[in-house]
């Protein structure tokens, strides 16, 4: 049974930090509406401080928020650290595919 909460704190975890995410970038994306892509380079060099800054802070929540589902889930410390990695490898995925 340990086993399966572990699992399930992980999960539960990660998808509950990814929806920080996704509701940060929305609401990033409602406060600052991104150009169109063929502006992007140009936008990024001229974008105000607190429409770049806003979705490094959602991931440190989403991280804060993953671990610590997966560990009050799984009752184990290490658990919110496998989530939080979980999480952070899909940051740096997105890094290397979406164009920034």
């Amino acid at each position: 049974m340990s086993v399966l909460r572990l699992v399930i704190g992980v999960v539960l975890g990660f998808a509950l930090g990814l929806g920080v995410v996704i509701v940060g970038d929305a609401l990033n994306h409602t406060l600052f509406p991104p150009p169109p892509l063929v502006q992007w380079a140009e936008h990024v060099r001229t974008a105000p401080v607190q429409a770049l800054i806003a979705l490094p802070i959602a991931y440190i929540l989403a991280a804060i928020v993953a671990a610590f589902v997966a560990s009050k889930i799984a009752r184990r410390t290490w658990a919110g650290w496998i989530a939080g990695g979980f999480l952070t490898g899909a940051m740096f995925v997105n890094l290397l595919f979406v164009a920034h």
